[in-house]
C-alpha cells in the first residue's frame, strides 16, 4: 500500500505516505493511488480535516527519480501517468472545502515540497530538511509549485529557491512563509494533533466559504499552471540535461549540464 488513511476522532482524516523505504517518492503506483484517493477525499462529505504525513525518515521525496531512467520514447509514457496522477491530487487538495495540514519531518524535496504548499497550513519539525532539488536534475518544477511559492513567498524569493539554493531548514522555510510552526522533533505528533482538533472545532461550512474567499479565482488559474508544467517537465525530460540529472542523482555526484 503506497497511501494509507485513517480516520480519527472528529472526522480528522490522515493521509500517509507509505513508501518509507523509497522516502515515500512518488512512482506510477502511488500517482495511480493519489487520482483515484483525490476523489474519494472529494466525496467526504463528514472529513473536518485532512492531515498529510509520511511514514518512516521523511514526509517526502518527489518523484522516484530512480523511475525516471531509460529510453525517451518508454520514459515520456510512465511520466504523463506520474504527473497526471500527481497533479489530479493537488487539484483535489485546493478544492477540498476542509482545511488540509500538512505534518513535515525529515526531508520534504521536490515533488514533496510542492505538496506542502498546496495544503492550506503545514507544520515542520525543527530538524526537516526542505530541498527543491529540481535544477539539480535539469527539470522544471512540478506539483503547483510555480502556482503557489510566488504567491506565498514572493517572486524574487521563489527564483532564489528554485534557481540558487539546495537544502534549507524548518526556520527558513517558517520565515519565508512556506511552513506556519516549527515543532521539536518529538513534539511534531502532538502539536499536528493539537492543531487538527482546532481546525476540526470550526464550521465546516464557514471554512469552505473562508477558503472561496481567499482564493475566489485561482482554481481555473492553477488548473491552467499545473496543465503547464506538465507540459515543461515532459519537455525537459526530452531534451540532453534531464538524462544527465537523472544519472548524476543516482550516481550521487554534481551534474554536468553541457
Amino acid at each position: 500500500m503506497t497511501l494509507t488513511v485513517t480516520r480519527g476522532d472528529r472526522d480528522i482524516v490522515t493521509l500517509t505516505f507509505d513508501r518509507p523505504e523509497a522516502l515515500n517518492a512518488i512512482d506510477v503506483t502511488m500517482a495511480q493511488r493519489m487520482r483515484a484517493l483525490a476523489d474519494e477525499l472529494r466525496a467526504d462529505t463528514q472529513m473536518r480535516v485532512l492531515v498529510l504525513r509520511g511514514a518512516g525518515r521523511g514526509f517526502m521525496a518527489g518523484g522516484d527519480i530512480r523511475g525516471f531512467m531509460g529510453d525517451p520514447a518508454e520514459l515520456r509514457p510512465r511520466l504523463t501517468e506520474v504527473l497526471g496522477g500527481f497533479h489530479h491530487f493537488v487539484r483535489a487538495l485546493h478544492a477540498l472545502p476542509v482545511p488540509v495540514l500538512a505534518s513535515v519531518h525529515g526531508v520534504a524535496a521536490g515533488g514533496g515540497l510542492s505538496l506542502v504548499l498546496a495544503c492550506d497550513l503545514a507544520i515542520a519539525a525543527r530538524d526537516t530538511v526542505f530541498d527543491f532539488a529540481y535544477r539539480r536534475l535539469g527539470a522544471s518544477p512540478d506539483g503547483g509549485s510555480t502556482f503557489a511559492l510566488p504567491r506565498i513567498a514572493g517572486t524574487r524569493k521563489a527564483m532564489e529557491l528554485l534557481l540558487a539554493r539546495d537544502r534549507f531548514d524548518a526556520e527558513e522555510a517558517r520565515q519565508a512563509g512556506l511552513i506556519n510552526w516549527v515543532a521539536e522533533p518529538d513534539a511534531l505528533e502532538a502539536e499536528t494533533a493539537r492543531i487538527a482538533e482546532r481546525l476540526a472545532g470550526n464550521s465546516r461550512a464557514m471554512v469552505a466559504a473562508t477558503k472561496r474567499l481567499l482564493s475566489p479565482h485561482d482554481h481555473a488559474a492553477l488548473d491552467q499552471q499545473l496543465d503547464a508544467e506538465a507540459r515543461s517537465f515532459l519537455a525537459r525530460a526530452e531534451g540532453q540535461d534531464f538524462p544527465e540529472g537523472v544519472r548524476a542523482f543516482v550516481e550521487k555526484r554534481a551534474p554536468r549540464f553541457e
